[in-house]
């Protein structure tokens, strides 16, 4: 019984591969119910075994809608600008057919800032910003269309963590987005 079982760990160990990917993606979503778009990419490197895979990478966000915002008792408009990133960990289910579905999660920091337009020296010099923690979980649904290339789908939701300034918070800034990605590697 236990010879049956050693040819058999041993196929299993021939049947795991490894991979990689990066690509861009870009995700539309909404900041204080307005809508934004944030570019940005991710990159990995896959461990798959039989049909199911992890990838382990980072990927980073930015906003690129511009976004005025004017504080409850000012006049002046002051922009919005924030970008996040980190760690990603995807569960691959499976990696190898025409489609696969997987769920990420990213924990990262993310960096806010508030100043007035005419600053010309950013927020430090008259404005507000600050670094927090975020977290990210997603599903995703790629498809295959060569083997260098996939094209993907996502929905995620953004949580922040103590960001809280001049009237903008946490649940201002936290919300659902959608993305499409073009990976490019060894799947």
């Amino acid at each position: 019984m236990a010879v049956a079982a050693v040819p058999a760990a041993a196929s299993e160990k021939e049947e795991s591969r490894y991979g990689g990917f990066g690509g861009p993606e870009v995700r539309v979503s909404s900041v204080d119910g307005s809508a934004m778009i944030l570019p940005g990419g991710r990159g990995g490197f896959i461990f798959k075994w039989g049909i199911h895979g992890l990838a382990l990478g980072g990927g980073g966000y930015g906003l690129a809608t511009e976004r005025m915002y004017t504080p409850a008792g000012q006049q002046k408009p002051m922009r919005l600008e924030f970008a996040y990133g980190g760690p990603i960990v995807d569960y691959i289910f499976t990696p190898v057919d025409f489609f696969s579905i997987s769920a990420s999660l990213m924990t990262g920091f993310a960096v806010f800032g508030l100043y007035y337009e005419s600053s010309t020296q950013g927020p430090a010099a008259d404005g507000f910003h600050q670094s927090v923690f975020c977290l990210e979980p997603a599903l995703n649904l790629d498809f295959k269309v060569a083997s260098f290339m996939k094209i993907g789908l996502s929905g995620a939701w953004r949580f922040f963590t103590g960001f809280h300034a001049r009237g903008l918070d946490a649940n201002s800034l936290a919300g659902p987005s959608g993305g499409v990605i073009i990976k490019f590697g060894k799947f």
